[in-house]
C-alpha cells in the first residue's frame, strides 16, 4: 500500500490586516512644513454686468416707448387737424354748389352748347369693341418669374 504524506498545517498568529507604520530609517530628521500658499486676493465685482445691461436696455426701452407716445399723439392731433380740414372743405363745398345751383341756368348752357356744335347724348352713335387675347403672349414660367423678381428685387 501506498503511503500517505503526512500533511502539517501551521496556523501563525497575525494580529489584523491593518498596516503597520514604518519607522523611518534615520529617526534624527524630522519631516519638514512645506510653506504655506499665500491666498491670492479675492476679485470683488463690484457691479454686475448681466444686472447693468439689462437696466440700460431698460432705459432705451423705456426712452424709445416715450418717443412712440409723443409720435402717437403728434399723429392724433395731425389727424384731429385734417378732419377738421376736411369739415371746412366740405362746407365750402355745399356752399359753392348752392351758389352755382342758383347762378347757373342750364337751358341757357344748353342753347349755347347747341350752338356750338354739340349733340345730346341720345343722338351719338355708340361702338363697342372687344379685344381678345394675343395668342403669342404666354404666360412666364416658374424660373422666367424667379428671374424677373430678381432682376426687380436688385434694380
Amino acid at each position: 500500500m501506498a503511503r500517505k504524506h503526512d500533511i502539517l498545517y501551521v496556523n501563525f498568529y497575525t494580529d489584523g490586516s491593518a498596516a503597520r507604520k514604518i519607522a523611518p530609517a534615520f529617526p534624527e530628521m524630522q519631516p519638514q512644513r512645506k510653506p504655506r500658499a499665500k491666498k491670492k486676493k479675492k476679485t470683488v465685482v463690484y457691479f454686475d454686468p448681466v444686472a447693468i445691461c439689462s437696466l440700460m436696455v431698460a432705459a432705451v426701452m423705456l426712452i424709445m416707448m416715450a418717443v412712440g407716445l409723443s409720435q402717437f399723439q403728434n399723429a392724433r392731433l395731425e389727424a384731429q387737424r385734417m378732419e377738421q380740414y376736411l369739415q371746412e372743405l366740405t362746407a365750402e363745398n355745399e356752399q359753392l354748389q348752392t351758389r352755382f345751383d342758383a347762378e347757373v341756368n342750364l337751358e341757357e348752357v344748353e342753347k349755347t352748347a347747341l350752338a356750338l356744335g354739340m349733340v345730346p347724348k341720345d343722338q351719338v352713335q355708340s361702338v363697342h369693341i372687344q379685344l381678345s387675347q394675343d395668342a403669342g403672349q404666354t404666360a412666364p414660367n416658374f424660373w422666367q418669374q424667379i428671374v424677373a423678381f430678381l432682376t426687380n428685387l436688385f434694380a
